[in-house]
């Protein structure tokens, strides 16, 4: 960086010399994925002002678009900072990258997250709603209807279907899941 290129002239690291452009570190030179590369170093030392501020750059980098990234450390900011509405809409955008679509893993997980936030924000049926979409989502469901199930008795009390989605999961073992136990 320009800050880092002054130090080590300071220091006698490098010396100057004026056939070399160096004009690639000045900040306008410098890509949207830097200022998004710095915003996540800002906001795991708790300098979220820092982390807006760098966010909006490689906004500005990118011609006004967010790109999963950006939506992804918009929403972790957010979150930090407790603006969970913020948070909320930021990984509902990141939920239908096109990036991720293809892949079951990242799209649970980002509904997890949404789902966190929900809960933080005491939106109760909208995670419940999330839930429910992971259920028909993943190719393994037990795991899924135990969460929901986990998320029913814990937050919910709702035992009824509770029952509904145990009784599922119990229904799904099979003889040979139970051999060797």
């Amino acid at each position: 960086t320009f800050h880092t290129k002054n130090n080590l002239l300071k220091e006698g690291y490098i010396e100057y010399s004026p056939s070399i452009d160096i004009s690639f570190l000045i900040e306008e030179n410098l890509p949207a994925s830097y200022f998004l590369k710095r915003a996540r170093y800002y906001l795991e030392n708790n300098k979220t002002e820092s982390t807006f501020s760098d966010i909006s750059k490689a906004i500005e980098k990118n011609n006004g678009e967010k790109d999963c990234e950006t939506l992804f450390l918009l929403c972790d900011a957010y979150t930090k900072t407790n603006e969970f509405d913020k948070a909320i809409n930021s990984i509902t955008n990141a939920i239908n990258c096109k990036r991720y679509l293809w892949d079951e893993d990242y799209q649970i997980n980002n509904y997890r997250i949404r789902i966190d936030l929900f809960i933080k924000s005491n939106k109760l049926d909208k995670a419940l709603d999330d839930y429910n979409i992971i259920v028909k989502l993943a190719t393994y469901k037990i795991r899924v209807r135990n969460e929901r199930a986990l998320f029913m008795i814990n937050t919910l009390k709702d035992y009824k279907n509770v029952i509904k989605d145990l009784t599922f999961i119990i229904d799904s073992i099979t003889k040979s899941d139970l051999i060797g136990c």
